[in-house]
């Protein structure tokens, strides 16, 4: 019937036509364009989120996605609170630990399968090589 693959399918384009949406509209505002990134994002997310386990190399792309997401999400609320906000160039540092974390984990991202599943290892006993450590320690706080 209804697979975990067509269900992560239909979830990202849906956020993707929500996404869509908020870019036809008339009289756009920023938080239509942040509204726009955000639902774009989190379909990416999912799409990535829901092929980790078929692609494994996928892993430490999804935990940055989330970092981003964040900000926008706060950016999407404090246009909502207060509709004279303005975004300045000031306002990307809020984007920086999500590019941090992506490229921390960018190299662990082309590892093998058997760093991802050795995080679960390192996070009940401790032990493993450094990329492992800070892997695991960045999914944690991910988390």
């Amino acid at each position: 019937m209804f697979t975990q693959a067509i269900i992560f399918l239909f979830s990202a384009w849906l956020l993707w036509v929500l996404a869509l949406g908020q870019l036809f509209i008339k009289h756009k505002d920023a938080d239509h364009y942040v509204s726009a990134v955000f639902f774009f994002s989190l379909g990416v997310w999912i799409i990535i989120a829901g092929s980790i386990w078929t692609s494994p190399y996928l892993v430490g792309f999804h935990i940055g996605f989330t970092y981003i997401r964040a900000a926008l999400f706060y950016f999407y609320f404090r246009k909502i609170i207060d509709p004279q906000f303005g975004f300045t160039r000031r306002h990307l540092i809020h984007f920086l630990p999500g590019v941090i974390v992506f490229l921390a984990l960018l190299p662990v991202s082309f590892q093998g399968a058997t760093l991802k599943v050795s995080v679960l290892d390192i996070i009940g006993n401790g032990s493993g090589t450094a990329a492992e450590k800070v892997f695991s320690v960045l999914m944690f706080v991910a988390l």
